[in-house]
């Protein structure tokens, strides 16, 4: 199955996913982003967040976009949600500059049980929806949960909405699969 997704699409999705990003970043103390809860294994939201970025990176460089860099761990927080936002530009340049055929969503080629080598390039479109709001929604819950167990929940709503999870997932769903 394959599905032509629209820039507009794509472009709404994107700013969406970062705006609940931002609302999960914003406000936290130095502490609260190295956090991990006792007798566990948990990663704090700094280590989530270099995680996000350098697997957006990663999906980037894919297709051989050279403004997409990974973060080291010397790299502290502050910088890593300029980063964050920096990234949101880019890739809205990318969409607008897309080919039609780069909007079609198309999974990458492997070759082999492990996926060692790749035969064909997942498109732009699949690469967006993949690397940078389909991961991000998912670590950006464990953030959530994270900060509701340091008593720093993130603010309550995002464009007025007193449920923001169910807002951008709602929205992300209509996105993915309007008509138009």
């Amino acid at each position: 199955m394959v599905r032509k997704t629209t820039k507009k699409e794509l472009i709404e999705s994107i700013k969406i996913v970062r705006l609940y990003g931002n609302r999960m970043l914003d406000g936290l103390k130095e502490n609260e982003v190295i956090w991990v809860a006792e007798n566990t294994k948990s990663t704090p939201i700094i280590d989530q967040l270099r995680h996000l970025l350098n697997s957006e990176a990663y999906w980037m460089k894919m297709i051989e976009e050279e403004g997409f860099n990974y973060v080291s761990r010397k790299t502290g927080f502050k910088d890593m949600v300029e980063i964050f936002n920096r990234n949101e530009s880019k890739i809205l340049e990318l969409i607008e500059k897309a080919e039609d055929d780069e909007l079609i969503l198309r999974l990458p080629e492997w070759d082999g049980a492990r996926y060692q080598n790749l035969k064909k390039r997942g498109t732009l479109a699949w690469k967006i929806y993949r690397g940078s709001i389909m991961h991000m929604i998912h670590h950006f819950g464990q953030i959530a949960h994270i900060r509701f167990a340091l008593e720093n929940p993130p603010a309550d709503k995002i464009d007025g909405r007193p449920d923001p999870w169910g807002y951008v997932m709602d929205k992300l769903i209509f996105l993915a699969h309007s008509d138009e």
